[in-house]
């Protein structure tokens, strides 16, 4: 359920509403595209720059599947379906390397 609300919201947050704002705020959909990618990388910076970088990345794929499909549905499903099996698998290596399932303080 938590994978499926972060696709949706993100989704309709950076492909749709910003990417909308950002296209009426600066006159072009190619300048908004770079704006909505950076701020989406910016947004998981808590997962660390390198992550930052190559999110902002698969934001730019994401919105390619956005304007070749003509909908957000597709990159809703694309996004869902990482971040499902993106937190299988760090929760199996967490489990493999003794991480405790409530998580390390901080």
């Amino acid at each position: 359920l938590i994978s499926l609300a972060a696709a949706v919201a993100e989704e309709i947050t950076f492909r749709g509403v910003l990417l909308a704002l950002l296209t009426v705020a600066t006159g072009s959909v190619w300048v908004a595209v770079l704006l909505a990618s950076a701020a989406f990388g910016v947004s998981h910076m808590i997962q660390g720059a390198q992550s930052a970088v190559i999110i902002s990345g698969i934001a730019l794929a994401l919105h390619g599947l956005v304007a070749i499909s003509g909908s957000l549905y597709l990159a809703i499903a694309v996004h869902f379906l990482y971040d499902l099996i993106a937190g299988l698998a760090y929760g199996r290596l967490g489990e493999r390397h003794g991480y405790p399932r409530e998580g390390i303080a901080a």
